[in-house]
């Protein structure tokens, strides 16, 4: 619930959003590449589903498409490895400011357990509403560590 748009920790949300936004030029770029992998595929069954079947045709995309395939993979790589460098700089910080503030908000309160249930799926879970204390955590955190810039447009 954290990372909720509408709902969750705004500091949060907004850092993920950075990281999120600073990337995506490279992600699209991947999407694109994605999607010529999928034309070329494509042109290559429509080829081979022809009465007259151009080997050297069919070969040439072939080819095309296993150096789209090996630049895909190769910038996926690197993208995934930045992301998560950049993550961890980024976000990393407000989840550790999260978890202490999460530690004294439940300490405060005579809390003796806090569940993460993302961490603990597929397990099901039932507690009676008023031992949830997400959101008023949430909403004591964000007027305790307002936004630093204006909210996003959605």
């Amino acid at each position: 619930m954290f990372g909720d748009e509408k709902y969750g920790i705004y500091r949060y949300v907004d850092a993920a959003r950075l990281v999120q936004t600073e990337f995506q030029p490279r992600t699209n770029e991947l999407q694109n590449l994605q999607n010529r992998l999928n034309a070329l595929a494509n042109e290559i069954q429509t080829l081979m589903k022809s009465s007259v079947v151009d080997q050297k045709t069919v070969q040439a995309k072939q080819a095309e498409g296993e150096r789209l395939q090996l630049d895909f993979n190769t910038k996926k790589d690197k993208l995934d490895e930045d992301v998560s460098r950049r993550y961890q700089q980024v976000v990393t910080p407000v989840s550790k400011q999260i978890g202490v503030a999460l530690d004294q908000f439940a300490r405060q309160r005579g809390v003796t357990m806090t569940l993460d249930i993302s961490k603990l799926l597929p397990a099901i879970l039932t507690a009676l509403p008023a031992v949830d204390m997400t959101a008023a955590f949430i909403a004591d955190f964000n007027s305790k560590n307002p936004r630093t810039g204006p909210p996003p447009r959605q």
